[in-house]
């Protein structure tokens, strides 16, 4: 373990972090997009080093609190993302900003419905997914079971079918 990993203290372990993640970041490119990706990735697992040290064991049993570490890590993964794939800072911060504002009324427009649906549906399936590894032995049972191959065809083509309308 060359920097130390967790054997030197609390402070040089969150020091290898930062310092592993922002190497990270310039492996995958020399842009300061590349590098602030990676020192967001390290900062943000420093915060969860901290929130696990302080967070109630009880909450571990919530499936409410299980649902919401889904939603809150999905969009923090999402956001910084964003860092990863953009052409520079300023377009970066322009785009986090603008994911910011929120206008109800731009996911009605008709150009924009469908894909506000199809984000529905994708999110539902992450949820879907969720719970049918969760029970995947009894689901794959029952749906071979009281589904017969030409109905699982149709529902498979029918999948496709919609995410080439979509996309």
């Amino acid at each position: 373990i060359p920097l130390g990993g967790s054997r030197k203290g609390e402070a040089r372990q969150f020091v290898n972090l930062m310092l592993a993640m922002a190497i990270s970041g310039l492996w995958h490119g020399a842009a300061w997009t590349f590098v602030f990706w990676g020192l967001l990735h390290g900062f943000l697992l420093i915060a969860h080093k901290f929130y696990a040290n302080f967070r109630p064991a009880s909450l571990l049993k919530s499936r409410f609190y299980r649902l919401a570490t889904i939603f809150i890590f999905f969009h923090i993964t999402c956001l910084a993302w964003v860092f990863f794939r953009a052409d520079g800072m300023t377009l970066a911060l322009s785009l986090v900003k603008s994911m910011f504002y929120f206008n109800p009324l731009n996911f009605l427009s008709p150009h924009l419905l469908k894909y506000s649906l199809l984000i529905v549906i994708l999110y539902g399936l992450h949820i879907l997914e969720y719970l049918i590894r969760r029970d995947y032995k009894q689901v794959a049972i029952n749906w071979h079971r009281f589904l017969p191959a030409p109905v699982r065809g149709l529902a498979y083509s029918g999948f496709v079918l919609m995410l080439v309308l979509f996309l």
